[in-house]
């Protein structure tokens, strides 16, 4: 059973109060405690695990309830350290809970960090000092303290756990720091080992070996091959006996750029909007959204077919052709470009797509594409602003097809060409108006300035901070007036 924010939002007390990355701890906590109540009182064996947020960086967050919500280094407040102290407060109080508890006897309390502390405001007085991960346990049927320094790591914890509670010492890699010897301690270059035994790892999964036909589902977003099926976008790369799948997620950097990583010679398949290859490879598609198959080498030839069909059959083909290196860098630089560079062919601005029209020098306030277009937004400017490399026409009608979020429905919206300035109402659906605009000073830029901004979290990417969306654009286009 799993329960994130969404399955715990009618059982919470206050749904509201939550923070970039979900609820509080105190919150996450509170709930962990009526679980493990309800556990126990069944009397059946269980796990229950608790993830804990309120570190997490740049700067953590700090919940209502703690008694201490600073902690002061060099004499002033460091956000990082406070909500260090904050968390600890909440996960230290489960933990006095539980031992209070008459269950606390038949219960192993585990406490472990999922990785080091990465780069936030601690990070300049944590690099001074030795870091580890943290790891310690609680048994309730043995009530002792011991520390054992010896040398581990974090693979071995959930073996360490598994002896405790009466089973085997070792899971995959990882060693029981009881009764076991970890890798760790038999390899010195433990690091440089897991690295080079990738390959065998990745056969534990049961991974295909080969790709030859495939599928592209358009409906469910899915490629399937070899019996296997992968969610899209997906980026493989396919060698002799080996195919590796590059997923793109929150945490990964984008396709492109994982395959920007990739040799010259490397054999790939990358199934995704047409747009994303289409701006490189395939001009006729570099404006859709459909779904696309690339595949090819980055030094040799690349083919991109357009998914026309809800059930697209696929098949692999590789040339062995002569490797240049001069169109290989060419690939790698193209398909590092950072989205808001990228440009391309067409009479508007299409905000469903990465990018700008070519005529667009630079444009800011405005969020990343979504399947139907851009919300501006206030965190990266307090209004859109378009600036084009040629000076606009004197005389023009500006094509705006948008909608308004929330509260800025209905009400003026200012839009600003020089000097001359016109007033765009939308509604909380998508419309086009057309403004018409005199511009004697030939400016080159144009603003939109949403008048009230809205905080929400609504269609964000988990972990990022909310977003102020005022208007959502799908497509701006300017018409030269006649005469």
């Amino acid at each position: 059973h799993l329960y994130g924010a969404e399955e715990l939002k009618t059982t919470v007390a206050d749904p509201a109060y939550r923070n970039d990355w979900g609820f509080y701890d105190d919150t996450v906590l509170d709930e962990t405690w009526k679980k493990f109540e309800a556990l126990s009182q069944s009397g059946k064996r269980f796990s229950l695990f608790a993830l804990t947020v309120d570190t997490h960086h740049p700067d953590g967050f700090i919940s209502r309830t703690c008694q201490r919500k600073s902690y002061d280094m060099d004499g002033k407040k460091n956000l990082s350290f406070s909500a260090v102290s904050c968390s600890q407060e909440h996960i230290a109080a489960l933990i006095e809970k539980i031992k209070a508890s008459p269950w606390f006897k038949n219960t192993v309390i585990v406490v472990s960090s999922d990785h080091l502390a990465m780069k936030n405001s601690a990070w300049d007085y944590l690099n001074k000092q030795d870091r580890s991960n943290l790891f310690f346990v609680l048994r309730g049927d043995e009530p002792r303290q011991d520390t054992l320094a010896i040398k581990r790591n974090t693979m071995d914890n959930g073996a360490t756990v598994l002896d405790i509670l009466g089973g085997d010492n070792f899971i995959g890699l990882g060693r029981s720091s009881l009764s076991g010897e970890s890798l760790s301690a038999v390899f010195l270059n433990m690091k440089e080992k897991v690295l080079a035994w990738k390959p065998d790892i990745i056969r534990l999964w049961n991974f295909p070996k080969e790709m030859k036909n495939f599928t592209v589902d358009s409906q469910k977003n899915m490629i399937s091959f070899s019996g296997s099926h992968f969610r899209l976008p997906l980026l493989l790369r396919i060698s002799d006996k080996r195919v590796e799948p590059l997923p793109e997620s929150e945490y990964s950097a984008p396709l492109r750029f994982q395959l920007a990583d990739f040799a010259p010679r490397d054999n790939f398949v990358w199934v995704d909007r047409c747009y994303k290859m289409g701006q490189l490879w395939s001009p006729e598609v570099a404006l859709s959204t459909d779904w696309c198959v690339s595949q090819g080498q980055l030094g040799g030839e690349q083919k991109v077919q357009r998914v026309d069909k809800a059930q697209w059959q696929g098949k692999t083909a590789f040339k062995d052709t002569l490797i240049d290196m001069e169109r290989y860098k060419g690939n790698v630089d193209t398909l590092k470009i950072v989205d808001n560079d990228i440009r391309y062919k067409a009479d508007s601005f299409l905000f469903n797509v990465a990018g700008a029209p070519e005529e667009v020098k630079q444009f800011s306030g405005i969020s990343r594409p979504e399947t139907w277009g851009r919300w501006s937004n206030a965190q990266l400017g307090s209004e859109v602003k378009i600036e084009y490399k040629e000076p606009l026409p004197e005389k023009f009608d500006l094509v705006i097809t948008a909608k308004a979020y929330g509260p800025n429905a209905n009400k003026p919206i200012p839009v600003r060409v020089g000097n001359s300035e016109q007033t765009l109402t939308l509604a909380n659906d998508v419309t086009t108006t057309t403004l018409h605009f005199d511009n004697p000073s030939r400016s080159s830029t144009l603003t939109i300035a949403p008048p009230d901004p809205q905080s929400t979290n609504e269609g964000n990417i988990l972990g990022h901070s909310p977003r102020q969306l005022g208007i959502g654009m799908v497509e701006i286009k300017v018409v030269k007036s006649e005469g």
